[in-house]
């Protein structure tokens, strides 16, 4: 370890690695430390000369217009949903985990059901579900309704939500916005979910996004 005393002399000794790069520092003794700059997911780290890059490589919007399966690379983006292209498919997240986050954001409008869903989906396996709100607000009236969907425990009942942008107890038109937050819950791979949504529907009631497949 590198120990600066007080008025001691140090000197930067020249950068070195064109990726990964190292900055050496080296005292008045002869004792020196380095310093390494690693990326990560969605960073590079570049040197040049005296110069160090950082640079963001990950593509941060992703428009998603047919059937589609995400991966854990996905999360962080913002994936607009083109709901009139996607007419009735099913878009896929992938296996839950804690950290992972995704956000949808409906750039078209379709009055045709489609899914957003677990990984595992209506089939048998390790448990993942939906929990959280979702709101749904009329605009052709001044109504409202909400749907709370508590921790359900070792559930399969909720792995699936569907939107609908004329529906009574669905919703999802342009502008909408759905957050999803990945999490452990008691156990279980959870999927947090924060959606604000309108429909066509003159009295949305009996909010049914989140449910069974």
């Amino acid at each position: 370890m590198l120990v600066i005393e007080p008025y001691q002399v140090l000197k930067q000794l020249p950068l070195t690695g064109a990726t990964n790069p190292t900055v050496a520092i080296a005292d008045s003794g002869g004792n020196s430390t380095s310093i390494v700059f690693s990326g990560g997911v969605g960073i590079d780290i570049t040197q040049s000369a005296n110069t160090i890059t950082f640079a963001n490589t990950t593509e941060t919007v992703n428009t998603i217009s047919a059937a589609t399966t995400l991966t854990a690379a996905d999360s962080g983006k913002v994936h607009l949903l083109d709901a009139d292209a996607i007419n009735g498919d099913t878009v896929r997240l992938p296996t839950c985990a804690a950290g992972l986050y995704f956000k949808f954001v409906f750039i078209t409008t379709k009055t045709t059901e489609f899914n957003i869903t677990t990984a595992n989906a209506g089939t048998s396996g390790t448990v993942q579900r939906f929990i959280g709100k979702v709101s749904v607000e009329s605009t052709t009236d001044e109504q409202r309704a909400v749907q709370i969907v508590a921790n359900t425990g070792n559930s399969y009942d909720n792995d699936t939500l569907s939107l609908d942008g004329d529906s009574a107890t669905s919703g999802g038109n342009q502008g909408d916005v759905i957050e999803i937050y990945g999490a452990t819950i008691s156990s279980v791979a959870t999927w947090v979910v924060d959606a604000r949504l309108t429909t066509s529907n003159a009295n949305p009631s009996s909010i049914a996004v989140i449910g069974a497949a």
